[in-house]
């Protein structure tokens, strides 16, 4: 009986939620300021990151990763905001 019961919430939480479109938008947005802070930070790394290199030994790509990792979704947005010169992240659908 509990697995049966298991079984059908797995389903309606993958149909109803994770597969929801909005979801998957709001994901895909996400996965593009990730992306889109981590190019610029490679390019043009901040003194964060410069600083996280220094203290760690860290590659550049890893110090970018690991700075990128530690932002908020908020933090995020505005600093590709910044970068962007006024590009929201809701431009991104987020």
């Amino acid at each position: 009986e509990m697995h049966l019961r298991l079984t059908e919430l797995r389903g309606f939480l993958a149909e109803r939620m994770y597969s929801h479109p909005q979801v998957l938008q709001r994901g895909r947005a996400g996965q593009t300021v990730v992306r889109d802070l981590c190019d610029a930070f490679l390019t043009s790394p901040p003194a964060k990151v410069e600083a996280l290199r220094s203290r760690t030994g860290a590659a550049p790509s890893e110090a970018v990763k690991d700075y990128v990792a530690g932002m908020t979704d908020a933090y995020a947005r505005a600093q590709l905001e910044e970068i962007t010169g006024g590009v929201t992240a809701s431009d991104l659908g987020m």
